[in-house]
């Protein structure tokens, strides 16, 4: 397998770049399907080029830096924060170095999962959402936005538990009014959760009881069709016998008359 050169590694990164930002136009005027295509091109061609960066790229010089302030992230849809092109660490002489461009190629590769799990959870398909947000948090694991969209993400699938764990953490350490919207959201969806299952019970209840009534209804109807008939076969009986007294009445009154001859 031949190895890029420098030139053919600069050229499938600024392609892979322009087709970013024509995706991130495509998700902005809300075409999602083909926004996920230029997405999937994006990653098919950034993913694996750490190797090679690191082959074609002078090493990064030692340098003294303060220690930088952890800053607060913002949650903003459909809106890339990292301007990719921009190269933060260069050797003395803006050299770019490997691992300031193997960080330039990751953090398009973030966003562009990023942008692919915002699109995924407009879609509802939550569990490419989720690998998407995941994916992304493993180039940054403080990364807000993969954090907020992998808690959406396991909503969508039903982990409300965990969800909503996620948000209320985010909401701690970065407020946020992405954040307090999807909360809010959890908690309308699940007082009407709890409004269909009441509803839904109280229809059980009714139609067990309803259903025990009508079976009550016709237990009486039964059972006064039982006396009924009983009364019926009685009355039967009795007349049978009132009928035979009556016909073998004179065979005993001519017996009793030869008797008295």
């Amino acid at each position: 397998m031949s190895q890029h050169t420098k030139a053919e590694v600069e050229s499938i990164i600024e392609k892979a770049f322009a087709t970013r930002q024509e995706g991130n136009e495509l998700l902005k005027a809300g075409e999602l399907g083909p926004a996920l295509l230029k997405y999937h091109a994006v990653l098919l061609a950034l993913r694996g080029l750490d190797s090679s960066l690191s082959r074609l790229y002078p090493a990064e010089p030692p340098r003294f830096s303060a220690i930088e302030e952890p800053r607060i992230q913002e949650i903003v849809d459909d809106k890339d924060e990292e301007k990719e092109g921009e190269t933060k660490d260069e050797g003395s002489q803006g050299e770019v170095t490997a691992a300031s461009k193997i960080e330039e190629v990751r953090t398009a590769i973030k966003n562009t999962y990023l942008n692919s799990a915002a699109i995924y959870i407009k879609q509802e398909r939550w569990k490419r959402a989720l690998e998407a947000a995941q994916s992304a948090k493993k180039l940054d694991e403080d990364n807000v936005k993969a954090k907020f969209r992998e808690a959406q993400a396991r909503i969508g699938l039903g982990e409300i538990n965990t969800g909503k764990k996620m948000l209320e953490e985010l909401q701690k350490s970065n407020p946020d009014s992405a954040i307090t919207a999807a909360l809010n959201k959890l908690s309308i969806d699940e007082k009407a959760r709890e409004a269909k299952a009441t509803a839904q019970f109280k229809g059980m209840f009714n139609r067990k009881k309803g259903d025990e009534s009508k079976n009550g209804d016709r237990a009486q109807d039964e059972t006064a069709s039982s006396a009924g008939s009983a009364a019926g076969k009685g009355k039967g009986v009795a007349d049978a016998e009132h009928k035979g007294a009556a016909s073998t009445s004179p065979v005993t009154a001519e017996a009793t008359n030869q008797t008295q001859a």
